[in-house]
């Protein structure tokens, strides 16, 4: 009881009811003192006070509260530093057609590739036209055959394969992939100076049967 009424008055009003409790209890004996001493109420208010209790359970979280006032905006930073200019680009060189160069011709140590193909059934002899994108700038030195079959380098002007056409400067080489029913190619036609392709003659072995060839083909220009 001490300690609820410790709890609802504090320890100043603690000790003020002790002295009123004291006095009623001592009767006239008390009375006929003039007064308690601080000391003395203190002491009676340490002897019947009860131990504090224990601290209770925290109260829920309140709501959050309104947000803040943005604040005051920054000052601006200093300017950076210009960058320096960069380096002017090289001029490409011309293309192999251009308006500085409108005749389109293989430039020098190029090579174009392509594919070819013929068939027949009836007649004796046929032929494959053979198309440059850009055409040469001086006649060919030489048409080469390369059979099929034939590993990289047995011709030394061709050295590549069906599969991967090559042709060293001023040749044209032909490589067979497939023939069938094909006697013989017995001509290179060329175009008549125009240096952009040529026709390439088959005679037949049999001309009961179907004939047919295809391959590929490669062609650089002639050193200059």
């Amino acid at each position: 009881m001490v300690n609820r009424i410790h709890q609802r008055l504090g320890t100043a009003g603690l000790i003020i009811a002790i002295v009123a409790l004291v006095a009623a209890l001592s009767g006239t004996a008390l009375a006929a003192k003039k007064f308690i001493t601080k000391q003395e109420a203190i002491k009676i208010a340490k002897k019947y006070a009860g131990k504090s209790g224990m601290p209770g359970a925290a109260g829920p979280v309140g709501p959050q509260g309104p947000k803040g006032d943005t604040g005051a905006k920054g000052d601006t930073g200093a300017s950076g530093k210009d960058g320096e200019n960069g380096q002017p680009g090289q001029n490409g060189e011309n293309g192999a057609c251009s308006a500085q160069l409108p005749v389109c011709e293989i430039p020098n140590g190029a090579t174009l590739t392509g594919v070819w193909g013929f068939s027949t059934e009836s007649d004796k002899f046929g032929y494959s036209q053979i198309s440059f994108p850009l055409r040469l700038p001086a006649e060919p030195i030489e048409f080469v055959r390369v059979p099929a079959g034939e590993p990289a380098g047995a011709f030394p002007e061709c050295p590549g394969t069906s599969q991967e056409p090559k042709a060293k400067a001023g040749y044209v080489c032909f490589y067979y992939a497939a023939r069938e029913n094909i006697e013989k190619i017995n001509n290179f036609i060329a175009d008549d100076g125009s240096h952009s392709g040529f026709l390439v003659e088959f005679e037949v072995a049999n001309t009961a049967l179907p004939a047919y060839a295809h391959g590929t083909w490669a062609v650089t220009p002639r050193e200059p």
